[in-house]
């Protein structure tokens, strides 16, 4: 094989060849293009609903916004772009994992104020069952969150590895979505295209060869006359 120098000269010397080579990349182009497009037709995000039933439900509890996961789990194919179900799986398994991230966030969140809550709530009924007067409710400080961060912190450390792990299982289906399309699928992708422009060609070719030689053959002889 020559050298790209030797290889650019030899274009500019045979501008058939030049040519012939720049179709053949734009038939190519094309043809990837269009593949592209029925791919993305077969596997885009309207078809979401049809493959849960395969890939698994969202993980959605009663009480979440089932519109709110429907709206994300849009947002990441826009971006992705998956071009078939390998890729769809693992846009899924990123979204699922944002979505328990966010409920993770929440719970840790809320999880101070809820817990100060319910020691109130034990007080007062403390209060109530030894016959003395309830106290008045006082909004919390700092320091009564921070006694009922104290209280629960066991539970705050498992959301917290939940989180982490949740993190983990998204920067993975991220980087299975990177692998695939630059291995396997990126290999079987060009090799579709691959089959589909060398069809292409062939034909053209066959159907070029054929026209020049009925273009090429003498008209044939009327009976009992020699052909000239």
């Amino acid at each position: 094989m020559p050298d790209q120098d030797t290889f650019f000269c030899w274009l500019e010397e045979n501008p058939e060849a030049s040519h012939h080579l720049r179709v053949k990349q734009q038939v190519r182009e094309v043809l990837a293009d269009q593949e592209k497009k029925k791919r993305q037709a077969k596997y885009g995000p309207r078809r979401w609903t049809e493959l849960f039933p395969l890939i698994g439900p969202p993980p959605l509890l009663s009480t979440e916004n089932a519109q709110a996961y429907a709206d994300l789990l849009a947002a990441f194919a826009e971006m992705l772009q998956p071009e078939d179900i390998m890729e769809q799986i693992q846009v899924k398994e990123a979204v699922d994992a944002t979505w328990e991230k966010a409920r993770h966030i929440r719970e840790k969140t809320d999880l101070p104020e809820r817990k100060h809550q319910l020691l109130v709530q034990n007080q007062a009924q403390y209060q109530r069952a030894a016959g003395k007067a309830e106290a008045t409710a006082k909004p919390a400080t700092a320091r009564d969150h921070s006694r009922a961060l104290q209280a629960a912190y066991k539970y705050y450390q498992g959301l917290d590895a939940g989180h982490t792990r949740a993190s983990k299982r998204l920067d993975n289906a991220l980087r299975q979505i990177e692998r695939w399309r630059d291995g396997l699928g990126a290999r079987a992708r060009a090799l579709s295209t691959q089959f589909v422009a060398e069809q292409f060609e062939a034909t053209a070719e066959t159907s070029a060869t054929s026209g020049g030689a009925a273009e090429a053959a003498p008209p044939l002889a009327p009976s009992g006359e020699e052909p000239k």
